[in-house]
C-alpha cells in the first residue's frame, strides 16, 4: 500500500473480485467500512483467459502470452492502491486529526469546542457530569453505612409465640391478640429470669413467683 496519512488501524477485506477496506478510530476503535470496489483487472483477466481457451492454437497462445501472471499482478496491485486511496477519501470526512497527538479521531471522539481529540481535551460537561455522579454514589454509600438500620427490640420485631394458640404476636404486648392468653410471666424479682406463663417457681433461681 502507498504511504498515506491514515488511522493507525485499518483492515483489508479485498478478494479476487474487488477491494474493500475499513478504518478504525484511533481513540474508540470503532470500525468504518468503505464501499466495495469491483476489480476491472480481474474481469479483464477472466475474459482473456476465456478467449485463450476459445480460440486455441497460435491465436490462443498469443492471447495468453499478453496476459501473463506478472503483468496481471502488477496491474492489480496498482488497482488496489488506487482503491485504497479512494476508500480513504470516502471515509475521511468522518475523521478529524488531532494536532496534539496526531491521532485520527471519529466525530464521537472529537471535541468541537477545542478542536482536539477527547483524549487530549476531554469534554468539560461530560467529565463534570461523570464526576458528580461518582461523588453522589460515594456520598450515598457513606450515608448508608452511617445510618442506623435497626431500631427497637429484636424480640418485638420478630414477635412472641403465644403458648396457648402458637401464633406469633408482635407489638410487645403482654397478652395474645389472637386468643387473649398471657404471653410472658413477669420477670423474677430476685434474678430477673423471664419465666413462662403460669409458672409458680422461677426457672433461674428456684424462688417462688408472685
Amino acid at each position: 500500500m502507498p504511504v498515506m496519512d491514515v488511522p493507525r488501524n485499518w483492515h483489508d477485506y479485498s478478494n479476487e473480485q474487488g477491494y474493500q477496506f475499513s478504518f478504525y478510530c484511533d481513540i474508540c476503535r470503532r470500525e468504518y467500512k468503505c464501499t466495495y470496489i469491483a476489480s476491472s483487472a480481474a474481469k479483464s483477466a477472466k475474459m482473456a483467459h476465456f478467449a485463450g481457451d476459445f480460440f486455441g492454437g497460435t491465436l490462443g497462445t498469443m492471447v495468453r502470452n499478453t496476459n501473463d501472471h506478472d503483468h496481471l499482478s502488477a496491474k492489480q496491485r496498482q488497482e488496489k492502491d488506487d482503491a485504497f486511496a479512494r476508500s480513504w477519501n470516502e471515509i475521511q470526512k468522518l475523521f478529524r486529526k488531532c494536532p496534539r497527538d496526531y491521532k485520527w479521531a471519529c466525530c464521537d471522539c472529537w471535541n468541537q469546542d477545542t478542536n482536539l481529540c477527547v483524549t487530549c481535551s476531554p469534554r468539560i460537561g461530560v467529565e463534570m457530569a461523570a464526576e458528580q455522579s461518582q461523588v453522589a454514589v460515594q456520598q450515598m454509600r457513606q450515608q448508608v453505612h452511617q445510618t442506623q438500620q435497626f431500631h427497637g427490640d429484636a424480640q418485638a420485631k420478630v414477635g412472641s409465640q403465644c403458648p396457648s394458640c402458637g401464633q406469633y404476636v408482635t407489638g410487645g404486648g403482654k397478652f395474645c391478640n389472637i386468643c387473649g392468653a398471657m404471653l410472658a410471666q413477669p420477670g423474677c424479682a430476685t434474678c430477673g429470669f423471664q419465666n413462662t406463663p403460669g409458672a409458680k417457681f422461677c426457672g433461674g433461681c428456684g424462688g417462688p413467683l408472685r
